[in-house]
């Protein structure tokens, strides 16, 4: 927890400070930009923080807090619009919550407080509840689409939030409403009325389309005019959910259960039932997952699939807890507190790793972990493939749960590439690429002056690094600098050439170069903007310039203070137009 305002900058990366930090009654105060929100932030001495940010809904009071099974406990007005409104972040607010924290929803402003949760998360958490309701206008313009209906109005619960949708019911139509009771109690729920003012009502916020299906046959008799396959279009696949509140995506089913407190239920059986000999291969959106079982009386079941992408990453997690072992041999951490004491990890690139097995991807992996089972699933991802394998044959759901995580993590590369592409157009840059791949698979390409300039990853030393690069090959007798950050524990390793000598290097770098008066005019050029930028490794190589960060970096300001960086190395050599070689 930050206890200076430098230390509190560093802790929400990467969250920008719009005002603040500044100090108030011993503790220190922000606002913190995530995405289009304001966030509030408030540390105390004893490094306890408040955050809160303002939501469009009014009228409803919610309280969570941790109960003592690790399990979120909401008290609200209205409990089904509540669940609804703190479903898609329910692993992450917990883990925020943790340890004495809470949660609250009143007069419209969502408050989160943490005792010892990461900055960053908390500020993440906090603008996800927020803009939840947002979040979910989206998905009920999604599911009128998919039901062939018209869609009308904006999010709201007076009836602003609606839609039409045709039956086959003698040319009738049913009008779909979200809505808040007029007694008095403000309860939201879902309307469904048919001809004749049949009504069908749901409470909460319903985004599943067959239980819409359902109620529009209970007020008309028919089925919907544009038939099952409309409807499974927009329904989330099906998938087991054996842990509570797991918020990937594959895990979720298509709606909330009125009766059981909104959390994950599972679907129908995918492929076969494990078994002795099974030899068995499901198609789970688009991604081939196959599943074989030993012919030993154990069973023992391994379930995989390709994931493209990923290069020479290598990441094991090993059901287990650490114990004492983990005082004596270090290990490696992805920063989940809940998912580091639950699996023993391995990894050769722990930046990378922890970018590509982020929260979503983590859920998806504990959700095939079983923990009465004596030997649950484990994780291996290598060659790139990912496996869940265990040694003797898991509970169908948990066999169900890791085909569809292994779907979901080998589609990772997919999501990655959609991330490079919203970068590319945060920074003005067009992209180069259709599939991300670690090394140069998608490049963000844009120019400076005469300078074209890319952005782009690459393996460097077995590493994940991104690169924002500029310039021609040089000659061999070419002049050459670099500086390197010493703030970094272990530097990325510059390409060292014959008669270098030491220079005094800006901001923390150790700076070399093989003509001293050539070097310093490009140190005085960089200099204003390597703070911004905080690159590990920049290598100047007579007209060409390379920017280093070890692993991947997605913050745009510190990827722009380096297009800067590079452009104001180049600024003095002759580039040519054309694209890196």
């Amino acid at each position: 927890m930050a206890v200076t305002a430098a230390e509190l900058r560093q802790d929400l990366e990467p969250f920008a400070c719009v005002r603040g930090p500044t100090t108030v009654g011993g503790g220190l105060h922000a606002l913190v930009r995530s995405g289009d929100l304001d966030v509030a932030l408030e540390v105390g001495p004893d490094r306890r923080a408040l955050a809160s940010c303002a939501t469009s809904v009014t009228g409803l009071y919610v309280d969570v807090a941790l109960s003592p099974l690790a399990q979120l406990d909401l008290r609200a007005s209205d409990l089904p619009y509540a669940q609804a409104l703190v479903a898609a972040a329910e692993n992450r607010l917990g883990r925020v919550i943790a340890s004495g924290g809470s949660a609250r929803l009143s007069f419209g402003r969502w408050q989160v407080r943490t005792a010892g949760a990461p900055l960053r998360d908390l500020v993440a958490v906090t603008a996800a509840l927020a803009r939840r309701p947002e979040d979910l206008a989206t998905a009920w313009a999604e599911l009128a689409a998919g039901l062939g209906a018209t869609w009308r109005g904006r999010w709201g619960t007076r009836g602003e939030t609606a839609f039409v949708v045709p039956t086959t019911a003698r040319a009738a139509t049913v009008e779909v409403r979200l809505v808040a009771a007029e007694d008095g109690s403000e309860r939201v729920h879902t309307l469904v009325l048919g001809p004749g003012r049949r009504a069908d009502r749901r409470p909460g916020v319903v985004t599943d389309p067959q239980v819409i299906a359902a109620a529009i046959r209970s007020v008309t008799g028919a089925d919907l005019a544009i038939g099952p396959p409309r409807v499974r279009a927009v329904t989330t696949r099906p998938a087991p959910a054996p842990m509570p509140f797991a918020d990937w995506p594959a895990t979720r089913a298509p709606g909330f259960v009125e009766s059981g407190g909104g959390r994950g239920r599972a679907g129908p059986p995918l492929g076969a039932a494990p078994a002795r000999g099974l030899r068995d291969e499901v198609d789970v959106d688009g991604v081939a997952v196959a599943t074989t079982c030993a012919d030993d009386a154990r069973v023992a079941t391994e379930v995989a699939a390709r994931a493209p992408g990923t290069g020479p990453l290598a990441l094991s997690a090993r059901p287990g807890y650490r114990f004492l072992r983990g005082l004596f041999v270090p290990e490696p951490r992805l920063g989940d507190a809940g998912f580091d004491d639950r699996y023993v990890l391995d990894t050769n690139d722990l930046a990378w790793a922890r970018w590509w097995f982020g929260a979503s991807e983590r859920d998806a992996i504990a959700a095939t972990f079983h923990p009465e089972a004596a030997q649950p699933f484990g994780f291996a991802l290598a060659d790139q493939r990912v496996r869940f394998a265990a040694a003797a044959a898991p509970a169908r759901a948990f066999v169900d749960a890791a085909r569809h995580a292994a779907a979901f993590l080998a589609r990772r590369g997919d999501r990655a590439a959609a991330e490079w592409r919203r970068l590319a157009a945060t920074l003005g840059a067009s992209v180069v690429g259709a599939r991300f791949d670690v090394d140069g698979g998608m490049i963000a390409r844009t120019g400076r002056g005469a300078a074209t300039i890319e952005v782009t990853t690459a393996v460097r030393d077995q590493r994940l690094v991104t690169v924002a690069r500029a310039g021609a090959p040089a000659p061999a007798h070419a002049p050459s600098l670099w500086l390197r950050a010493d703030r970094v524990a272990e530097p990325l390793t510059p390409t060292r050439g014959p008669g270098e000598v030491a220079l005094d290097g800006p901001d923390d770098h150790s700076a070399r170069t093989t003509d001293p008066s050539w070097a310093r005019a490009r140190i005085a050029a960089i200099a204003p903007v390597l703070p911004a930028a905080r690159p590990d490794l920049v290598e100047v190589v007579g007209a060409r310039v390379r920017v280093t960060w070890a692993g991947p970096l997605l913050d745009a300001r510190r990827l722009a203070a380096g297009i800067d960086l590079v452009a104001r190395a180049t600024r003095h050599g002759a580039i040519a137009a054309a694209p890196y070689r």
